[in-house]
């Protein structure tokens, strides 16, 4: 499903894309759902995220990620264009977004634990080896699905998330992988590798040799990401 900027456009109100089942919400609609931007949860290069409900009554909880650089709309295209055709339960669901003159904004399901960079640095928490050695696989999963959504979905090319870092694997209440953040994701067609914000030339070696044969599908999920 591509997503073209002529057809992301905020109506008067929030409404569901036709093509898929993501959201599009309005500058006003955002402001409703995080209270005027009133409860920040992360900060970073990019911009902040918000917590928000989508609902009165507090019950659907939301990440509502807010772009500084609004002239990155065709790397934000990309990152809605990708996200929104994953459905994994060890990827963070994608619930909508907005888009305006000066406005980009992502909405998302709120994971609770924050990120695993966090977790195992900055935190109380107590991961066991068993709880840590089933983040890694839940990441391996999620990985290995990104690569062959192509089989299953409207691709014509494989998808890399070309970005994976503690920082960017969140945690549930029963920590629980999340792989968020797709801002670097790409399509790679022909063993072409296309990174706007970060050169990775060792990405383009890594398929190189697994397209001999040097690499198992596990191994490629967690080298290359």
């Amino acid at each position: 499903m591509e997503l073209p900027e002529d057809t992301i456009m905020t109506g008067d109100h929030s409404q569901w894309d036709d093509n898929s089942n993501i959201r599009s919400f309005t500058k006003h609609d955002i402001e409703r759902i995080t209270g005027n931007y009133s409860i920040p949860i992360g900060k970073g290069g990019f911009g902040e995220v918000f917590k928000g409900f989508i609902d009165d009554y507090d019950r659907d909880v939301v990440a509502v990620k807010r772009y500084i650089h609004t002239d990155l709309r065709k790397e934000f295209m990309e990152e809605v264009s990708i996200h929104s055709k994953i459905n994994h339960k060890n990827v963070v669901k994608f619930i909508g977004y907005s888009t305006g003159e000066n406005t980009l904004m992502l909405v998302t399901e709120f994971i609770s634990n924050g990120n695993l960079e966090d977790a195992l640095h900055k935190s109380d928490i107590s991961i066991s080896l068993d709880t840590r050695l089933g983040i890694a696989i839940g990441c391996a999963e999620a990985l290995s699905y990104m690569h062959s959504m192509h089989l299953s979905v409207d691709l014509d090319s494989l998808v890399y998330h070309g970005d994976i870092k503690p920082a960017n694997i969140l945690l549930n209440d029963s920590l629980t992988a999340k792989v968020s953040n797709f801002g670097l994701s790409r399509h790679l067609s022909g063993g072409i590798t296309r990174c706007t914000n970060t050169v990775k030339v060792w990405i383009t070696w890594i398929l190189y040799i697994f397209t001999l044969g040097g690499l198992p599908e596990r191994v490629m999920s967690i080298v290359l990401g």
